[in-house]
């Protein structure tokens, strides 16, 4: 197993700088991005625009085994563009979502050494009037899962499906609707993966990100938040039976812009968040995510 990562921001470049990490070779099997001539296991790039790539590098491969990519794009928020990846050889594209798409290859004893170049990460432009959705989810006492998201940039003739898959690959439909709020009565047991799929009026598509949340038959976790409405800039948050740890905070507003983000150290049965200053009056979603992937959101409504 090896790795080998990506991150994107406007204060990175294409060059080789501080923010890179040189790739330091072990015995086994390798993956590298290639960036200006070097192979990298930490690639700091600025943010990518169509048609940009980013070349895999794979070497120390074994002859006649089989193996699997498997690709993360879960934090790739995507500005204006979608993440695929490509076959050099073949040509073909394939759409990278959630955390787990996986590609999987065997080599024999002639060919081991032709996937050393072969898959590259590429991207193109999002093809709908749509800059971002943002998805939130949260478990209800009836053991019900809410789905709620906001657009940016949103056209006319927006068709909305919701999408469920019990891996993080394989999605299917739920349901098809006008509005920007769903309740699933029929989560499975287990992990839940949702995500949110936008077609205009021309055909083109495209999806939210994708969130993840446990059922494990346990009792669904509802989130309280007061005062609500804030008039202030701090309020108390109370996660009732979810389980102990770190959870992030986001707070999100009606454009589906973050506002707010932290860290909750869940210890007790209520805990302060300090936001440091008082937002705009407005709606806003608060959403609380976990280490072990449990999600939850509610609405705040700030006077």
């Amino acid at each position: 197993m090896d790795g080998a990562v990506s991150v994107f921001g406007s204060s990175f470049s294409k060059a080789i700088g501080v923010e890179d990490a040189v790739k330091f070779s072990n015995a086994g099997e390798n993956i590298a991005f290639t960036i200006a001539g070097k192979d990298l296991c930490i690639n700091g790039y600025t943010l990518p625009t169509a048609n940009e790539e980013l070349p895999i590098h794979l070497y120390n491969l074994s002859v006649n085994t089989t193996y699997s990519l498997r690709l993360d794009v879960s934090q790739f928020t995507g500005n204006g563009v979608t993440a695929y990846l490509k076959d050099n050889v073949t040509g073909t594209p394939k759409l990278i979502l959630g955390d787990s798409t996986i590609i999987s290859f065997s080599t024999n004893s002639v060919n081991a050494t032709s996937f050393a170049n072969r898959y590259s990460i590429v991207f193109a432009a999002s093809t709908l009037p749509i800059n971002s959705i943002n998805l939130t989810a949260s478990r209800l006492k009836d053991k019900s899962v809410e789905l709620k998201w906001t657009s940016i940039g949103e056209g006319d003739g927006i068709n909305y499906k919701v999408e469920h898959s019990v891996n993080g690959v394989d999605f299917a439909d739920l349901a098809t609707i006008d509005g920007t709020s769903y309740v699933d009565t029929k989560a499975t047991d287990g992990i839940n993966y949702y995500r949110i799929k936008a077609t205009d009026r021309n055909g083109e598509i495209t999806y939210s990100n994708v969130v993840k949340l446990p059922t494990n038959n346990s009792p669904f976790t509802t989130m309280a938040i007061y005062p609500n409405p804030l008039s202030g800039s701090s309020f108390s948050i109370s996660l009732g039976n979810a389980s102990m740890g770190k959870y992030k905070v986001s707070i999100f507003d009606k454009s589906g812009k973050l506002v707010f983000g932290g860290i909750l150290n869940h210890t007790t049965s209520t805990e302060k968040i300090d936001l440091g200053k008082q937002l705009p009056g407005g709606s806003y979603t608060v959403s609380v995510l976990g280490e072990n992937g449990a999600s939850y959101s509610t609405e705040l409504e700030v006077r």
